[in-house]
Formats: C-alpha cells, sequence, structure tokens
C-alpha cells in the first residue's frame, strides 16, 4: 500500500477530525492575511506632491523618504537634530539624482516649532 493510500484511509477513517483540521488551516490562513495583509508593491508617481515627514533622520521614517523622493515627491523631512538630518538629505540627493528634499526644524513636543513649520512649509 502506498503513502497517499495509507492517507486516504485516515482521511476516510476521521472524516470529522480532517475537516475540523482542515477549516482551522483555512481560517488561520485567512485571519493571518486579514492581519499582515500584503505588501504594497505600487511605484504611482508622486510628481507636484509635497510630503512632510517626521523622524526622518533614521529608521523607517528614511527609508519612507528615499522611497518617496524615488518617486517624484518633494520631500520635507522634519526633525528636531538637524545636523543629522541634512546628512540623510546629502545621502538620499546622492542616490536618487533628481531628489527635491528639504529638511526643517521640528520639535512636537513644542506647539510653537509645530506652527513655524507650518507656516514656513
Amino acid at each position: 500500500m502506498s503513502v497517499f493510500g495509507v492517507i486516504q484511509d485516515v482521511i476516510n477513517e476521521n472524516k470529522f477530525t480532517f475537516y475540523i483540521f482542515f477549516g482551522f488551516f483555512i481560517g488561520f490562513i485567512a485571519l493571518r492575511q486579514y492581519l499582515y495583509g500584503t505588501r504594497y508593491t505600487g511605484a504611482a508617481r508622486l510628481d507636484n506632491k509635497t510630503v512632510i515627514i517626521t523622524g526622518a533622520s533614521s529608521g523607517i521614517g528614511k527609508e519612507v523618504a528615499k522611497n518617496l523622493a524615488k518617486r517624484g515627491a518633494k520631500v520635507i523631512l522634519a526633525c528636531r537634530d538637524l545636523k543629522k538630518t541634512n546628512k540623510v538629505a546629502d545621502e538620499i540627493k546622492r542616490q536618487i539624482r533628481d531628489a527635491k528634499i528639504g529638511v526643517k526644524h521640528l520639535d512636537l513636543a513644542s506647539f510653537k516649532s509645530v506652527c513655524s513649520t507650518a507656516q514656513v512649509t
């Protein structure tokens, strides 16, 4: 008897258990897809769009800034540490020839800083 024959016999003897297991498996896959979704792979152009990114001096903000600059957006990096942010802006300009990058000082803990950044931008 082949392996497939043995599997078929087990399924036939325990149909209810098999259907329960199969239902949980499909439910788990559906829940995982719902919770985590799919990765965005679009590359829509963002010409004539302006984006302000806070926290762009490192991590996710930096990568988002690179991606948006690559897609043609005017990117404004708004951070507290201007020295670090200017280094990031220079790095992006080196990597992306036509990048439109601006740097603004922004301290989100200060309402005055938020207002002045909003007026300048």
